[in-house]
């Protein structure tokens, strides 16, 4: 049965059971260094194990703003968490290189409205007991206005590349 907080060396990998009961791992960086195999540490900011094969490797980690005492190592949650020696709180943790690209394009056609309207008055005749008359007149009015067709076009590309965050569940 797995029991959270457990960590050991498994190949090239060091290994560990986070809280939520999943087995995590991540393979280090071999600093060229040979020694016994299965052992760990922290050195300055670093933490480092020793492979199944002897040789040296140390983990990625994020510095977080909490401080304590040297060499401190412990787990929390998903991630194992140690105190290096500039007395800050470290996260063995590192993202996996990604890329996240975006693109949006938007064009109009170009187009014209136009419109018209005529109204005028004819000549016509007023008679009535009173003198009056009326002349002739017109009156005219004019507003050109008509819809040519047109069209607008939009688009928007969005992806995200897949990755994972190491130490990986396995």
């Amino acid at each position: 049965m797995a029991i959270s907080g457990q960590i050991w060396v498994e190949g090239n990998n060091l290994c560990y059971i986070d809280g939520d009961k999943n087995r995590r791992r991540e393979a280090g960086t071999f600093t060229g260094q040979l020694g016994a195999s299965g052992y760990l540490w922290i050195q300055g900011d670093r933490l480092y194990y020793t492979d199944s094969s002897g040789r040296e490797r140390y983990l990625p980690f994020v510095n977080l703003i909490n401080t304590g005492n040297k060499g401190y190592l412990w787990l929390k949650e998903k991630w194992i968490h140690y105190i290096g020696a500039d007395s800050v709180e470290k996260q063995w943790h590192s993202d996996a290189p990604h890329s996240d690209t975006h693109s949006n394009t938007h064009s109009n056609t170009a187009h014209s409205d136009s419109h018209s309207d005529y109204h005028s008055n004819t000549a016509h005749s007023d008679s009535h007991s009173n003198s009056h008359s009326n002349t002739a007149h017109s009156d005219s009015h004019s507003n050109s206005h008509s819809n040519t067709a047109h069209s607008d076009t939009h688009s928007n590309t969005h992806s995200d590349a897949s990755h994972s965050d190491a130490p990986s569940i396995y």
